[in-house]
Parts: C-alpha cells; structure tokens; sequence
C-alpha cells in the first residue's frame, strides 16, 4: 500500500453496507399513483372494449403492457412504494401512437396516463 493510499484510506476494508431502500409513502405519493392506477385500469378496459381490434397481435401486446404496468403499481400501493419501484413501472408507459379507427376516444385516456407516469417520475416536495 502506497503512501497516499494510507493516507486517505480509512481501513483495509471495502464499505459494502447495503443501502437501504427509501420508502416514498407520502399521503400524496400514494393518492398520485392511485390516480394512475384508476387511469391505466380505465385505459386497458376500453382497449379491450369490442370496437378494438382485439383480434390484432400488435394490439394485444399493447394491451398487456398496459395491464403490467397496472400490475406494478397496484403492488406498490399493496406494498412498498420506493424510487426504483416507481422507475420500472412507469418508465415503460408510453403513449398510443396510432388509435385504430373507431377507436379515437383512447387518445385522451392514453395522454392522460402518460400525463400521471411523467408526473409520477418526478419528486414529490420531501422526498
């Protein structure tokens, strides 16, 4: 060990304490991602509504992305809600690009939830 390694080294041993996870359980937190919840819920209903073509693999891949990212935040409210938890489900909701004919009432919903996930992705005062 070299000198200046002995002088700012405060020990032979590596500090591998885990971090602990920080806990984003604001009264606040949780009625925004409640809003999401309701949101992404209301959106995978219509998407499955008849006037969708269901019948579409693109389409029910969409679908289900919908339907985890719903998942993940229904666990969070059942659970722990921390950053990373946050990032992974809402990190991957995107708008719908292209609304199939007949289908033009899910572009507000669609702006709506990828409104609340933007949201959801920036800190809360506190936090």
């Amino acid at each position: 060990m070299g000198f200046l390694d002995k002088v700012f080294r405060r020990g032979d041993k590596d500090d591998d304490t885990p971090v602990p996870e920080k806990l984003l359980e604001s009264p606040e937190r949780r009625a925004q991602l409640v809003e999401l919840e309701q949101a992404l819920h209301e959106l995978v209903t219509a998407m499955r509504g008849d006037d969708c073509p269901n019948e579409n693999p693109g389409w029910r891949g969409r679908v289900r992305d919908y339907e985890y990212s719903l998942g993940g935040v229904q666990l969070m409210l059942g659970g722990r809600i921390t950053k990373e938890a946050i990032f992974d489900t809402v990190s991957t909701i995107r708008p719908l690009n292209e609304v199939p004919p007949g289908c033009d009432h899910l572009e507000e919903l669609s702006r709506r939830v990828v409104a609340l996930a933007r949201a959801a992705e920036e800190p809360l005062p506190g936090e």
